[in-house]
């Protein structure tokens, strides 16, 4: 290169370098709202020094700079804060929809309420203590089959809706597992392009990378790890598995997740867990209250005179049937209630009083009365539901953190973006000025020295 032409060569690449730099920062607040972009930031790096003999050093050697070139446009993003953001976000997902479950699930139990279980389990004991007192009253004996029917149609809604909330739950844990495995795929041809384009060429590729990344936390904790190789592509596993390695994606099926994989998946089936168990505890109290009740009521004695006759009929735990309902014969006529003990005592209540006194007795079973019981199931499903809350409270206030933390790094400031635009903005016209100094000099030397 002639050094008469070189301050043109430094001037132009000045240009060119400053001009790359204006486009990046006018890029970047382009996109300064745009969900899941980086900044992108201009690296500067001088050009290699231009060998030239001094003309009275004799055989004196010295370098003279060339100007600058754009080394890289860097994407700003801390691997390590991207990491605690996914994690986060598994956690958070984990408790978020284990709080929308079980907050449905505290609905179901209308308690305190007139109309919930725990206010028609006292009705039904009291109409049996009224019924002790006056065996004969007709209009008593409609009243207890009244309230028991009350009863078990509360258990039953109950049930049935615990039910339809694990039918809700299986329907939509497909679909999350639909939304991984194309989630998969997706990251799958991600990281094939960019495995092709190299480093430096990929800032978009990689920005659609991490979100992709970040829906997948959502979905299930995930493990991320550099292939050995080519530390642009990377690997993803869940539980040990690989769901992608490099170019290939892999299957998911339900059987890769448990109640501690995290993220959405993770909170539906520790919910899922939660809800069978609740439901498991509501057919404990419906078998013991049938058992208990119909042991004391085919002891007593009918209006009739008949003994032997079961108040409630066995429970029914084939799929859409109701839990639990009255015999047939206390069905057709309230008559065939067992107040007495013995026949021929149209005054005899004992039977309906002992039926009464039920209400007291800590049930094998259950290892409470059955009032208690119950209470210790909604204290459950209460505790459950406010734990999960808290948790979830926590977990949106560290995620908050991080994404400050994040947006302070990775995020678009429009001030200084604005700042670094006018930097270059001065730099590009003192390039420019350069140029038109050197033309000036060259034209000074080729046209008027004559």
């Amino acid at each position: 290169m002639s050094i008469s032409f070189l301050g043109i060569e430094i001037g132009k690449r000045g240009l060119q370098a400053n001009q790359a730099a204006i486009n990046v920062t006018g890029n970047n607040i382009a996109n300064a709202a745009t969900p899941g972009y980086s900044r992108q930031e201009v690296l500067f790096d001088t050009s290699y020094a231009f060998s030239y003999t001094m003309l009275h050093g004799g055989d004196r050697i010295t370098y003279l700079g060339t100007g600058v070139d754009v080394d890289q446009i860097r994407r700003m993003r801390d691997e390590y804060i991207e990491g605690m953001i996914r994690n986060n976000l598994s956690e958070l997902s984990f408790s978020e929809s284990g709080s929308t479950v079980l907050s449905r699930v505290e609905a179901l139990f209308l308690e305190p309420s007139e109309n919930g279980l725990q206010s028609l389990l006292t009705e039904f004991w009291n109409s049996w203590q009224e019924l002790s007192v006056n065996p004969q009253d007709m209009g008593l004996r409609l009243n207890v089959r009244e309230r028991a029917s009350a009863l078990t149609g509360e258990i039953n809604l109950t049930y049935r809706e615990l039910g339809s909330i694990l039918d809700g739950l299986e329907a939509e844990l497909e679909q999350r597992v639909q939304a991984i495995n194309e989630l998969a795929g997706q990251l799958a041809e991600v990281n094939s392009a960019v495995g092709k384009l190299g480093k430096g060429d990929n800032n978009s590729l990689l920005d659609r990378r991490d979100q992709i990344l970040e829906q997948l936390s959502q979905l299930v904790k995930i493990e991320v790890e550099k292939d050995a190789s080519n530390s642009e592509v990377l690997h993803v596993r869940i539980g040990g598995r690989y769901l992608v390695e490099g170019e290939v994606a892999n299957q998911a099926t339900s059987g890769w997740f448990a109640a501690d994989s995290g993220g959405i998946v993770g909170g539906l089936l520790a919910a899922r867990e939660k809800v069978e168990g609740y439901r498991a505890d509501l057919e404990n109290l419906a078998v013991a209250l049938v058992q208990e009740v119909n042991a004391v009521h085919q002891d007593g004695v009918t209006a009739s005179g008949a003994t032997g006759v079961l108040f409630f009929r066995a429970p029914d735990f084939s799929p859409g049937a109701n839990l639990l309902g009255l015999s047939s014969e206390v069905l057709a006529d309230a008559g065939n209630i067992a107040a007495a003990l013995i026949p021929d005592a149209p005054g005899d209540g004992r039977n309906a009083l002992a039926i009464a006194q039920l209400r007291d007795k800590v049930v094998a079973g259950l290892g409470s009365t059955f009032e208690g019981y119950y209470r210790d199931l909604l204290a459950k499903v209460g505790s459950d539901s406010r734990e999960s809350a808290r948790q979830l409270s926590g977990r949106q206030l560290v995620g908050n953190e991080l994404n400050a933390l994040r947006q302070s790094f990775s995020g678009v400031s429009l001030d200084e973006e604005l700042a670094r635009m006018l930097q270059y903005q001065y730099a590009y016209q003192a390039s420019a000025q350069l140029v038109r100094t050197v033309d000036e000099m060259l034209d000074t030397l080729i046209n008027r020295l004559r």
